[in-house]
C-alpha cells in the first residue's frame, strides 16, 4: 500500500508537470517542486536481511578496552562495607578497592556479540576488626565475556555493554587478623560482576540521522556499529581501514545529500515563500565542498534559480562545522526574482544538517564510560566516503 501511494504521488507530480508545461500554466514551478518533495519525503525501499550499512562507526582497540575496563570496574566497585565472619564470633568490616590491570581482549567462544576479556586485579582491602583498623593487599585474575547490545526508541538507538558470563575468578588476599577474607571477597566480586548494570555507550541516530536498522559487533578487539537510514537516496558506505586510535564515523556523500534534501523539504517555504532544494554535493579531500542548490519561489507565477555554493568542512572546538564561503548563479527560469541563497541556507539550517548527521553518530557522546569525552579531530575523504575522525579524552 505504501509503495502504491508513493507511485501515485510521483505519477501525479509528473502529470502536473507535463500538463502545466503544455499549457504554459504558472503552476509549473509548484508542480515540479511538489513532485520532488513527494519523492524525497517518500519511504525508502525495504531492507533485506543482509542490508548494507549507510553509516559506519568504529571504536579503536584502545577505546574498546576503555569500555570493557569501565564495565569491569563497575562490577568490582564497592557500594558499602562488607561484613566477613571469622572464628569465635569474630568478624571484620572490609572495604575492597580494586583496579583492573593488564587487560587483554580476544574472541569469545560461545557468544557472537561478545568479546572475551582477561585481566589481573590489583588493589587493597581496608578492614576493621574489633576496632583495630588496617589494610592488606589484594591480587587476582579474571576472565569474562562482555556483550554489546542495542535498544531502539523510534529512529534512535542506544548502545550498551554488559558482562555476559564470568568464566573464572581468583582473589588472593591475606587474613585480616584471624579473619580469612579471600573466599568471601571472591564471592563478593563474582556477585558484583554478574549483577553489574549495563554501561551505556551513548545514543546513535535520531533527529537529523534517522536510523531504521542497526547492529553492533566486535571486530577482533575493536567495536563496529552499523546503521541503515530511513531516507530516500541514501547510499551504502564502503568499509574504511582500521582505526589506530579514538573513533571514526563514515557516511557516503550521497547519504549526506539525501539527509540535507529531506531536511529542506520538511521545512518547505522559508522567507518570501522561497524553498531550498540541495541537488548535488561533492566533498573533496581537505574538506572543501561544492553544493548544487535550487531556490523555488512557490507563490504567484513561481520561479527557480540554480546556484553552486562552495564551502568547507572544518573542526572547531572539537566539533564539525560546515560553512559556506561563496556562491555562483548557474541558471534561472523566466521571470525569476532575486534571492539570497546563502541567507536561505542559514535560515534553513541546511549545512547544519550535514554536521548534525555526523554528530548523531559520534560514539560515547551521551555515555558514561571512564569519564571519556569524544572530540572531533579531522575530516578525511576517500572517493565518496567521508569520515569524521576523533579522539576520546579523559
Amino acid at each position: 500500500m505504501q509503495s502504491a501511494a508513493r507511485l501515485w504521488a510521483k505519477t501525479l507530480g509528473t502529470s502536473l508537470i507535463l500538463l502545466a508545461g503544455a499549457t504554459g500554466c504558472p503552476s509549473t514551478v509548484l508542480a515540479e517542486y511538489q513532485a520532488s518533495k513527494a519523492e524525497v519525503l517518500g519511504a525508502p525501499a525495504e531492507l533485506g536481511s543482509n542490508w548494507k550499512p549507510e553509516v559506519r562507526v568504529r571504536l579503536s582497540p584502545d577505546l574498546a578496552e576503555a569500555v570493557v575496563e569501565s564495565v569491569l570496574e563497575e562490577g568490582l566497585s564497592t557500594k558499602r562495607a562488607i561484613t566477613v565472619s571469622g572464628p569465635l564470633g569474630m568478624s571484620a568490616r572490609v572495604e575492597p578497592s580494586v583496579d583492573v590491570e593488564e587487560l587483554s581482549l580476544g574472541a569469545a567462544k560461545s557468544c557472537e556479540r561478545c568479546v572475551n576479556a582477561r585481566a589481573s586485579l590489583d588493589g587493597k582491602v581496608g578492614y576493621d576488626v574489633a576496632g583495630y583498623r588496617g589494610s592488606v593487599p589484594l591480587h587476582g585474575r579474571l576472565a569474562v565475556d562482555v556483550a554489546l547490545g542495542l535498544a531502539r526508541s523510534g529512529d534512535e538507538w542506544s548502545a550498551s555493554a554488559t558482562i555476559e558470563d564470568v568464566q573464572s575468578l581468583e582473589i588472593d588476599v591475606p587474613h585480616a587478623g584471624k579473619v580469612a577474607l579471600a573466599g568471601e571477597l571472591e564471592q563478593w566480586a563474582r556477585r558484583g560482576l554478574r549483577e553489574a548494570p549495563a554501561i551505556p555507550l551513548g545514543s546513535f541516530g535520531g533527529g537529523g540521522l534517522p536510523i531504521r536498522a542497526a547492529r553492533v559487533a566486535w571486530n577482533g578487539d575493536a567495536v563496529e556499529l552499523e546503521g541503515a537510514t530511513d531516507v530516500v537516496g541514501a547510499t551504502p558506505v564502503s568499509p574504511g581501514g582500521a582505526v589506530p586510535a579514538g573513533w571514526a564515523v563514515s557516511l557516503d556523500t550521497q547519504t549526506l545529500l539525501a539527509l540535507a534534501r529531506r531536511a529542506a523539504f520538511e521545512q518547505g517555504a522559508l522567507s518570501h515563500d522561497v524553498a531550498v532544494d540541495p541537488r548535488g554535493l561533492q566533498i573533496q579531500d581537505g574538506g572543501t565542498f561544492t553544493l548544487d542548490l535550487r531556490l523555488w519561489r512557490l507563490t504567484g507565477a513561481g520561479w527557480w534559480r540554480d546556484y553552486t555554493v562552495r564551502g568547507t568542512l572544518a573542526i572547531d572546538g572539537g566539533k564539525l562545522v560546515v560553512r559556506s564561503t561563496d556562491v555562483t548563479e548557474t541558471g534561472k527560469s523566466r521571470g525569476a526574482g532575486l534571492a539570497d541563497p546563502l541567507a536561505l541556507l542559514v535560515e534553513g539550517r541546511i549545512l547544519e544538517s550535514i554536521a548534525d548527521a555526523f554528530d548523531r553518530a559520534v560514539p560515547l557522546r551521551a555515555g558514561r564510560v571512564a569519564g571519556i569525552t569524544p572530540r572531533a579531530a579531522a575530516i578525511s575523504v576517500d572517493g565518496s566516503r567521508v569520515t569524521l575522525e576523533g579522539t576520546a579524552e579523559r
